[in-house]
């Protein structure tokens, strides 16, 4: 894991800047998570030269090893400025794909990890995705709902969630009870959509899948909210 030292990120740093200040069996590691089998006796040079090669020519490998569980960070990631970070929970005995793939920079914040992604790790996922789509007409339509149910989530956390609950009055409590509301059926609307695409598109069923995991987890956390925000009417 690759640690920043005073936020936020500022330089575009590239994932073979990255590597060098890393471990070589860390660096072996992120390879076998992306299929790459290499002699164990490689100088940590070569290591970072294969790693930035494959960066550069096939970053599907990366992209695809994420683990499902953090899809919904990466998605924000990708959708964030560089200068811009999603906290997460820490946790120094389980450390994220995003982290051993060196997708993201990590900031400690007390209990809290801050995933930063340098610009042009972005831009490089991006371009990958454009590609594919450009390729594979059906996953634009899964692209645009996608996109627009984690922009949904985004605005939520940003309007709703960041607030505390111990100051919210009964005036904000109305209003923001009616955004939640709003955003809810907008989420239910993007769900449906997901579920006859999975109909739709066979092959994409797993993938689906997981996006719907996703946004019943968001739609269970804006139930508790409503819950909340009824309270202080």
């Amino acid at each position: 894991m690759i640690t920043l030292k005073k936020e936020p990120l500022l330089d575009d740093i590239t994932i073979e800047y990255l590597v060098q200040y890393d471990t070589k069996a860390n660096i072996q590691e992120c390879l076998k998570m992306i299929g790459v089998s290499v002699p164990k006796h490689y100088k940590k040079e070569i290591l970072i030269q294969i790693i930035n090669d494959f960066y550069k020519n096939d970053i599907g490998k990366f992209v695809n090893s994420v683990s499902r569980d953090e899809w919904e960070y990466f998605s924000e990631l990708l959708s964030i400025k560089q200068n811009e970070y999603i906290a997460v929970p820490q946790n120094d005995k389980k450390f994220l794909t995003l982290q051993k793939l060196f997708l993201v920079i990590t900031a400690v914040d007390g209990d809290e990890w801050h995933l930063y992604m340098p610009d042009n790790i972005r831009q490089q996922i991006n371009a990958m995705v454009k590609r594919d789509v450009q390729q594979h007409p059906e996953l634009k339509e899964i692209s645009k709902t996608a996109n627009r149910l984690m922009s949904i989530s985004q605005y939520v956390s940003e309007t709703v969630l960041s607030k505390d609950p111990d100051e919210i009055n009964a005036f904000e409590a109305k209003q923001l009870l009616k955004i939640v509301r709003e955003k809810a059926k907008e989420m239910e609307e993007g769900r449906e959509e997901l579920v006859k695409m999975k109909s739709k598109y066979k092959k994409y069923d797993a993938n689906l899948t997981e996006l719907i995991i996703i946004i019943d987890d968001n739609l269970t956390t804006l139930s508790l909210v409503e819950t909340l925000l009824i309270s202080k009417l």
